[in-house]
């Protein structure tokens, strides 16, 4: 499983609430207090679109 498995965190963010997988846009979306990430969902050490 740790093969898998990744951390992603923005400096300065905190409070991650919600994470939503838009498949037909293959996009991770991420809401944390004021912020809100769209990230690769292959690789999550990729932004998809500025915050």
């Amino acid at each position: 499983v740790h093969d898998s498995m990744a951390r992603f965190r923005a400096v300065g963010v905190w409070n991650y609430t919600m994470l939503t997988l838009a498949e037909h846009e293959r996009v991770l979306y991420v809401g944390a207090r004021e912020h809100i990430f769209a990230l690769d969902p292959n690789d999550i050490s990729r932004q998809l679109r500025p915050q």
